[in-house]
C-alpha cells in the first residue's frame, strides 16, 4: 500500500473520531445556555450544526483563539 494510501487511511479516521468529539463538545457547550434549553429538537439541531460548521470553517481559516493552547 502507498504511503499517500496509508495518510488517507489514517486521516479518515481521524475525521470520524474528530466529528464525533466536536459534536459531544458542541452539545456539552450548548447545555445550560438558557436560549438553547428553550429550542425544541429540530432547530436545536439546527443550532448544532450551524456552530459545528462555523467551527469547523474557523479552524480551516486558522483561527487561534486568544489564549494560543497549542504550546
Amino acid at each position: 500500500m502507498s504511503k499517500m494510501k496509508i495518510m488517507e487511511e489514517v486521516a479518515d479516521v481521524q475525521v470520524a473520531y474528530i466529528i464525533e468529539t466536536l459534536y459531544d463538545s458542541i452539545a456539552w457547550a450548548m447545555d445550560g445556555i438558557e436560549e438553547f434549553e428553550k429550542l425544541d429538537d429540530e432547530a436545536f439541531n439546527t443550532v448544532h450544526g450551524a456552530i459545528q460548521t462555523l467551527t469547523i470553517e474557523k479552524l480551516h481559516a486558522g483561527y487561534v483563539p486568544a489564549e494560543d493552547y497549542t504550546n
